[in-house]
């Protein structure tokens, strides 16, 4: 009985693919803008917050200068980091929307020519895709307007 062998569990959820690096590129540029307009934003308010708080209350008045820092550097901070993180999210959602969108026409198509839809059959059909437009290009580049 010891030598029972574990059948390894089918996989339900299948693999994500990897980004490849001009869209890690393009995140993480989205991410920096996004994270630095976040913090000006929230800083501006966090400021904005501190300075009237200082105004309109005597206890807060009373406070250190390194404390109300503190609450304005705050704000700007999760500031950065909502807004960076918004940003990624954002773009996550819309390149895995246009993915689905190219994945269900692939399989659609393969599936009227009869072809099982693999991942190697919707990319050499993404591959056929691009060389199709690229003819289109050069046929409408080639012909007098």
């Amino acid at each position: 009985m010891g030598s029972e062998i574990q059948a390894k569990p089918p996989a339900l959820v299948r693999e994500r693919r990897q980004l490849d690096k001009k869209d890690i590129e393009q995140a993480h540029s989205l991410q920096v803008r996004a994270g630095l307009r976040g913090a000006a934003v929230w800083g501006f308010v966090g400021s904005l917050g501190v300075y009237a708080a200082h105004h309109l209350s005597p206890s807060f008045r009373r406070q250190t200068l390194a404390f109300k820092a503190f609450l304005a550097m705050s704000a700007a901070s999760a500031g950065l980091v909502f807004a960076a993180e918004h940003a990624l999210q954002h773009f996550e959602y819309e390149k895995r929307t246009h993915d689905n969108l190219i994945r269900n026409r692939a399989m659609r198509e393969l599936g009227q020519r009869g072809i099982v839809a693999s991942e190697r059959e919707i990319e050499k059909w993404q591959e056929e895709q691009v060389q199709r437009e690229l003819g289109l290009r050069r046929v409408a580049a080639s012909s007098p307007p």
